[in-house]
């Protein structure tokens, strides 16, 4: 698991007099999880997909920031697949980020 906050910006651009980059930041320290599966159970990864399937859906996590347990609204970004066959079995593992609402 990787854990990264991420600030969220509209657009930017450089003022043309001074030369300094402008910045419109709209939100601070978004909670973005990436996860790793190593497994060739595909019962198991099918129970995952599931579960991160809905547009939005719950995460409970230590916030780093807060030093606290807390439960936040996230989204499923790309999901990445490793097949690998070994004695037919086709599927590996796989990734996905999840990204706080």
């Amino acid at each position: 698991m990787n854990y990264e906050l991420n600030d969220i910006d509209d657009d930017s651009g450089r003022d043309i007099q001074n030369g300094l980059m402008e910045r419109n930041r709209r939100r601070i320290d978004v909670t973005k999880i990436s996860l790793t599966y190593d497994m060739n159970e595909p019962e198991t990864m099918s129970k995952i997909l599931n579960l991160i399937e809905p547009e939005f859906f719950e995460v409970d996590f230590h916030d780093l920031k807060k030093n606290e347990r807390c439960t936040k609204q996230f989204y499923a970004g790309p999901k990445s697949f490793e097949y690998l066959c070994i004695d037919r079995l086709w599927i590996k593992g796989f990734k996905v980020n999840l990204v706080e609402r």
